[in-house]
């Protein structure tokens, strides 16, 4: 673009140029060869000269500017209001745009470590619905569902008002609270125990005034404190029973038994329970040093033989079962402790044998399947009543005390069993049918399978 003065330097040059011609007209002469004639010519001539030195004087800058906007000799001119806004507003949006993306890098990071956290952990709005929470969250809380539920309310699928209770006051106080709640979770049937720990948040994901909660489980703990305690209890019992009886047995030893016979009576009495309470002290240490038992060594045992001979010496223990000894052996050797599973074996086929019936018989199937040795035990007893077959590997269980009063036993065999097994990474089951028989399963890995 031309410069303004310059411009209009050039029309008032123009304008009057052209006064002057106008002017100069009237000596236009009629006849040529009079001597105003060459006047005017020359006149003109000066004229049209000087308006091409003018428009030469202003073109080059416009030329140049032209040609090179970008060249340092041209002229710079200042940027508009309306130029320096739009530059602002620019360099806000990248501003804008940089602090979005860390912002997201920050939510991707805390959405992955909450999503490794072993606990379970949402976040509540205002409003108590649920509006984040992990896999392990929806693992207890909400089984066999996709892993990103629309927002629902905590006692959808957390049904405890305690906790609503303390989100409400942790949202009111703006501060951390925690406790200890028990729930029953959808689709389950046992109750589940944690230790809540609620955290106020200014907002989430664009969501104001919300809670972090954390979940941390804690059922394994409490069933392990309610186990010790019935433990305490059970073996006070237990060691109460046969010692309350041997003094009852000696006092009356004390107080000059004259009949033979009743003398016989009571040294008998004494001797049996005697042996009870030496047989459960005995399993109680064994079951002892199994659990406190670090990593065990294994070798390999000719199964077939330790079955063998562990059948032979029960059956002339309860000869008066008259039992049927059966086995079928696929495989005839396992990977194990040889004190542990020879004391796995006796306390199972035992089992088998105590609760068995006149005339019965208990059969073992040893086999290998995939990467493991099983162990079928299977006798043609008593049976379990169902709503008892799950609590058989307890300490000191013992199945409708009043079928088996006759049968002498600790309620600790099954237990230790179950123990061994664990120390071997292995399984043991049950089932049951009452008045029809027990069948064991017994599974141990093989030497080279992957722990």
């Amino acid at each position: 673009m031309l410069d303004k003065r310059r411009i209009r330097l050039l029309a008032v040059y123009l304008i009057v140029c052209g006064f002057i011609a106008i002017s100069a007209h009237s000596f236009w002469p009629k006849d040529y060869s009079d001597q105003k004639t060459y006047t005017f010519s020359f006149f003109l001539i000066w004229s049209f000269i000087n308006i091409l030195f003018m428009i030469k004087l202003a073109l080059p800058k416009a030329k140049g500017l032209l040609e090179d906007q970008s060249s340092e000799s041209v002229l710079q001119f200042p940027k508009n209001e309306w130029e320096k806004y739009e530059d602002k507003i620019i360099q806000l949006q990248k501003k804008v745009a940089i602090q979005e993306k860390e912002l997201l890098n920050e939510t991707t990071q805390f959405e992955k470590l909450v999503e490794a956290f072993p606990s379970s952990v949402f976040v509540l709005d205002h409003s108590q619905n649920i509006i984040y929470a992990n896999s392990k969250f929806y693992d207890i809380f909400a089984p066999n569902t996709v892993k990103s539920l629309p927002s629902q309310h905590l006692l959808s699928l957390v049904r405890d008002h305690s906790l609503e209770e303390l989100a409400i006051k942790a949202l009111n106080s703006k501060s951390n609270e925690s406790l200890e709640i028990s729930i029953i979770p959808p689709k389950e049937a046992n109750r589940f125990y944690f230790d809540a720990y609620l955290s106020p948040l200014d907002s989430f994901h664009q969501t104001p005034n919300c809670v972090l909660v954390i979940l941390i489980e804690t059922t394994e703990r409490r069933l392990t404190d309610k186990m010790r305690e019935e433990f305490v209890a059970n073996v006070s019992h237990e060691i109460r029973t046969p010692l309350t009886i041997l003094m009852g047995h000696i006092q009356s030893l004390q107080n000059s038994i004259q009949k033979k016979d009743d003398l016989s009576e009571v040294s008998t009495q004494i001797t049996k329970n005697s042996k009870r309470l030496l047989s459960m002290i005995n399993e109680l240490l064994e079951l002892s040093k199994i659990e406190s038992q670090g990593r065990i060594t294994k070798e390999e045992i000719e199964i077939d033989v330790l079955i063998e001979s562990i059948l032979f010496d029960l059956k002339d223990k309860y000869q008066d079962l008259n039992l049927e000894m059966l086995t079928c052996f696929d495989a005839q050797h396992a990977f194990v402790n040889p004190k542990l599973f020879d004391q796995l074996m006796l306390n199972v086929l035992e089992n088998a044998c105590k609760y068995n019936r006149i005339n019965g018989s208990v059969f073992v199937h040893v086999f290998n399947e995939e990467n493991v040795l099983k162990i079928i035990v299977k006798d043609s007893g008593i049976g379990i009543p169902q709503d008892q077959v799950h609590r058989i590997f307890e300490r000191f269980f013992r199945v409708d005390a009043s079928r088996s009063s006759t049968i002498q036993g600790t309620g600790l065999g099954l237990s230790i069993a179950k123990h061994i097994m664990q120390k071997h990474q292995g399984s043991i089951k049950v089932q049951s049918v009452l008045n029809e028989g027990t069948s064991f399963e017994i599974v141990i890995p093989h030497k080279n399978t992957p722990i």
